[in-house]
């Protein structure tokens, strides 16, 4: 039998393996049975082709030229084999990893294109060289030896006693942790703790709200994360179908996800715990089965929604989110720092845009700043969940008692209007008497209420007038009752008893 029919049998060959691999009829025990019959009776085929194959001795020269050649192609490629996936492991011209079968490699090289004996010849170096592995993986731990880990790093050095860092770190974390030095302080310690043991998986994912935009979350991923990490183990502004989706190869081999979109529905909900915290993922790859890798990347959600990017349970499932509130932008925290260099916001988002984010990607910088760190906080093994005041008032949010408050006033068929801070006290009085614990805050309480009566299509509008003839005053109107000038009409909701006691007209249930 020649080569060439002997080529033909291993193409016709090779397409009944992959047949029989989607073959979904077949159970399973029979299907794996059927494909290890094949690839022994492939075996076999290679053997014979390559006899047929040989060069003959007196072309020795052009053996080791070609041997060589392609030798030299497989270690520019960093070529392996997967025998799990039949298929190619190589590394792009941007020296990403790519993954192919057969005919898309020589495609991708074309000097495996050059005839049948050069194919050949190339899988026996692949052998020859070791570059055979059963699976691949991304794992921080080098692993088995039978399996290619595909994980890179390209972590920022540590720049010690290189003087002080730049206090435009300082200002980015108070930013990202809303004013609070307690929030800065875990934001810097969960991510020191993931810069010093990568492969720590249970680090607490960081989930930093607020109604508006602007305090230095795109910055800090962009500049600071992908500095410190490696832009290429960085995932960016990533949407939330790229990860509970069906195709998530995203998510392999990162040390860092920014998950910019708030968490709404229930199922979305369900299959994000399922991978927060998890030490695996189950990744698929269009054209490749399903496999499995570590997960190795430390998480950060945000979204802009006023009732949370992620929705809490209240119990032990919150152990994975640490909230913090930020709602004060970038530009604010320059001018607090430095009234004299930034005597306006616009002053200092000019600077931030000229000279601060190229401060924050910046390797020295940045690893003075983690050096900085280090010194600061030490060896940082382990991190706990952050729920401080910022949790409780979002779990508060999301009990949503306040529109029970609005429900009772605003369909009140003798409502005609209330001034803003009396439906707060309202609210807080009640959320008190129920022991509800921290009450919503004043602007995230009036912006709710703003976004109630918008969505219910209430014909109610925000007013400001001129109240029982002397101040000013935010209110609440029907619209056939909006007026520049409205009497004091508190005593409708509120009074007090011939003992000083406040006594409301309303019962919040």
């Amino acid at each position: 039998m020649d080569l060439e029919t002997l080529t033909e049998r291993k193409g016709n060959l090779e397409q009944i393996i992959a047949n029989t691999k989607d073959d979904k009829n077949l159970a399973e025990n029979k299907r794996l049975l059927e494909i290890d019959k094949r690839y022994k009776e492939l075996e076999k085929l290679d053997q014979k082709i390559d006899q047929l194959s040989l060069i003959p001795d007196d072309n020795f020269e052009a053996i080791t030229e070609a041997k060589a050649a392609l030798s030299q192609v497989i270690e520019d490629h960093d070529v392996y084999y997967i025998t799990q996936q039949d298929r190619w492991w190589f590394r792009a011209k941007d020296r990403s990893w790519k993954c192919v079968k057969s005919e898309a490699l020589k495609m991708e090289i074309p000097v495996l294109l050059d005839g049948v004996s050069i194919w050949l010849e190339f899988k026996r170096i692949i052998n020859e060289l070791g570059r055979v592995r059963h699976d691949v993986t991304y794992s921080w731990n080098n692993g088995s030896g039978d399996v290619l880990n595909l994980m890179e790093t390209a972590f920022c050095p540590l720049v010690p006693e290189a003087g002080d860092h730049h206090w435009f770190f300082d200002c980015l974390m108070l930013s990202l942790g809303g004013g609070s030095e307690t929030n800065k302080e875990h934001i810097e310690k969960v991510l020191l703790s993931k810069y010093q043991h990568p492969e720590n998986n249970l680090l607490p994912t960081l989930v930093i709200g607020g109604a508006d935009g602007g305090v230095g979350k795109s910055l800090f991923v962009s500049k600071v994360a992908s500095t410190m990490f490696g832009s290429e183990s960085v995932a960016d502004n990533v949407p939330m179908d790229k990860i509970i989706g069906q195709f998530n190869s995203l998510l392999i081999g990162k040390a860092f996800v920014f998950i910019n979109e708030s968490v709404n529905k229930k199922v979305e909900e369900n299959r994000l715990h399922a991978i927060l915290g998890s030490d695996k993922l189950t990744v698929e790859r269009k054209g490749i089965d399903a496999f499995e890798v570590n997960n190795t990347a430390l998480y950060m959600i945000s979204g802009n929604d006023i009732l949370g990017s992620v929705k809490l349970a209240g119990n032990n499932i919150d152990r994975r989110y640490s909230i913090i509130n930020a709602d004060t932008q970038i530009e604010a925290w320059l001018v607090k720092h430095d009234k004299h260099m930034f005597p306006t916001i616009d002053v200092a988002a000019q600077w931030i845009g000229e000279t601060g984010q190229h401060i924050l990607s910046d390797k020295e910088e940045v690893g003075k700043w983690l050096a900085a760190l280090t010194d600061k906080y030490g060896d940082v093994t382990y991190m706990k969940a952050l729920h401080s005041d910022d949790y409780q008032n979002l779990k508060k949010i999301q009990q949503k008692f306040y529109i029970n408050v609005f429900d009772t006033v605003f369909y009140d068929p003798n409502f005609r209007y209330i001034k803003q801070s009396t439906l707060l006290a309202l609210y807080q009085h009640w959320n008190k008497e129920y022991g509800n614990g921290y009450p919503v805050a004043r602007n995230t309480f009036y912006k709710l209420a703003r976004d109630y009566i918008k969505d219910k299509k209430l014909t109610v509008v925000e007013a400001k007038v001129k109240w029982g003839g002397e101040s000013s005053a935010n209110c609440f109107v029907l619209s056939s009752h909006n007026q520049s000038q409205l009497d004091d009409n508190d005593e409708e909701f509120v009074k007090e008893d011939i003992y000083g006691k406040i006594i409301w007209a309303y019962r919040i249930e």
